[in-house]
């Protein structure tokens, strides 16, 4: 069995606008200034690099062929790296006459040469991803093919990505929880499209010095329809798509018959690991790892954290149901059970003390806003 990740994109920290009209209001708060301040790292030593191991060795010898800083690709100024994986590397780059901050994001040219069909794959990234509207899923902006590079131009985020943020220490209750809120709006979005991520983990999650949490990599999704016609012949046989310390069993099992409650398993899983500090099932070969989320029930947050607040770990269990339908059935549903646990927080269970304008357990109708925020179609 090979388990593929086409993306492999660990650490595009990057920017995000604070418009935050289409999500809960005063979601966003900001983590401690600490966890900005990791330093870059390329590999990040967690689960995640298990899906990277395909291609990765070849990816390492490929600096002559990427560009330098300074350079200029087409439009773009390369100003900085931001992270790499098996097949690409993430740029912050400058628009020559825009004069307006990017993330570029590169697939290296000789796993280009080795592996073709790789171009097609961020050209249906990009399409797909521009299908979703949404504050909390990056935008791209543009795809571009040229004789000597492949890239994606996405909206910059200036922060760091939630794999990054809990390499020391897992995060507060608070912020697991309102980062859950804004990936519940940012999926729904994607739902709507009949999009399903795949890859849903911490290092595809952006968390912007406001708070705002947005996903990225779309590199894995795929419509609903499009499994069930063709039974997505890129992830059955030999290939299973996903993350292994992330992937929902049904996913790694019956894949064409994956549905959005995967999705809500992997960010189940996500934020699992923020809040404990390590992945439900962490250890093992990738199929060691996923034939534990096939068989094996999570240990409870609560042994690896005993302070987590109880409604939290209720939460995390019902999204790590075996089954998809014990799991909650909607981003609706589970976005109104994450915000009844987050109101229900004492203040000390905080880092932060936030003030009565952007804490969300100020506003009385936030519940309804809520409901607002996802559309009356399911999921």
């Amino acid at each position: 069995m090979t388990i593929t990740d086409l993306t492999g994109c660990f650490a595009c920290d990057g920017v995000l606008h604070p418009d935050l009209e289409r999500t809960a209001e005063g979601l966003p708060q900001r983590l401690p200034d600490s966890v900005f301040r990791t330093g870059h790292a390329r590999r990040q030593p967690t689960a995640e690099a298990e899906t990277m191991d395909l291609g990765s060795v070849i990816a390492e010898d490929t600096e002559e062929l990427l560009p330098r800083l300074d350079e200029v690709v087409d439009k773009y100024r390369i100003e900085q790296e931001l992270g790499r994986g098996g097949f690409a590397a993430v740029f912050r780059a400058t628009h020559l006459l825009m004069r307006s901050t990017v993330a570029l994001k590169l697939l290296f040219p000789r796993m280009l040469r080795k592996y073709p069909q790789l171009a097609e794959t961020l050209c249906e990234e990009a399409r797909l991803t521009s299908l979703i509207d949404h504050p909390n899923v990056v935008k791209v902006l543009d795809v571009t093919t040229t004789p000597r590079f492949t890239y994606i131009i996405m909206e910059y985020i200036e922060g760091v990505s939630l794999g990054r943020a809990i390499l020391r220490k897992p995060i507060d209750p608070a912020n697991v929880l309102k980062i859950g809120i804004h990936l519940c709006g940012g999926l729904q979005a994607a739902a709507e499209q009949g999009l399903i991520h795949r890859d849903i983990k911490p290092g595809n999650i952006l968390v912007a010095r406001t708070g705002q949490a947005k996903l990225v990599d779309f590199g894995l999704a795929r419509r609903v329809d499009d499994l069930r016609r063709s039974n997505d012949s890129s992830s059955t046989g030999k290939r299973i798509a996903g993350t292994p310390a992330y992937i929902a069993p049904e996913q790694a099992s019956t894949p064409d018959a994956a549905d959005h409650r995967a999705d809500i398993y992997s960010l189940g899983a996500t934020l699992y690991h923020a809040a404990v500090g390590r992945p439900p099932f962490p250890s093992g070969t990738p199929m060691q790892m996923i034939l534990s989320h096939i068989n094996s029930p999570p240990p409870p947050p609560e042994n690896f954290r005993p302070d987590l607040p109880a409604g939290l770990s209720t939460i995390l269990l019902r999204m790590l149901a075996k089954r998809p339908e014990d799991r909650p059935q909607t981003y609706v549903e589970l976005g109104e059970e994450l915000m009844r646990v987050y109101r229900n927080l004492r203040p000390q269970t905080t880092t932060m003390t936030p003030s009565s304008s952007t804490d969300p357990a100020h506003k009385p109708a936030l519940m309804g806003k809520l409901r607002g925020l996802f559309s009356p179609r399911t999921p």
